[in-house]
């Protein structure tokens, strides 16, 4: 599970990771799983700079 953080598809939970979406490494500027109910979602970022590679 998902959870999509900026980019186009900001704010959605998903299954599968859209394309332009990195998984969020070990970051000191915010979670990267979050606890949703009883569930665990990755966060995944949309690149700053717009470049979805």
């Amino acid at each position: 599970m998902f959870m999509l953080s900026g980019g186009p598809r900001a704010g959605q939970l998903v299954d599968d990771l859209p394309a332009g979406y990195r998984l969020r490494g070990v970051r000191t500027d915010g979670p990267s799983q979050l606890v949703i109910g009883d569930m665990i979602a990755a966060v995944a970022e949309w690149p700053e700079d717009g470049d979805s590679r």
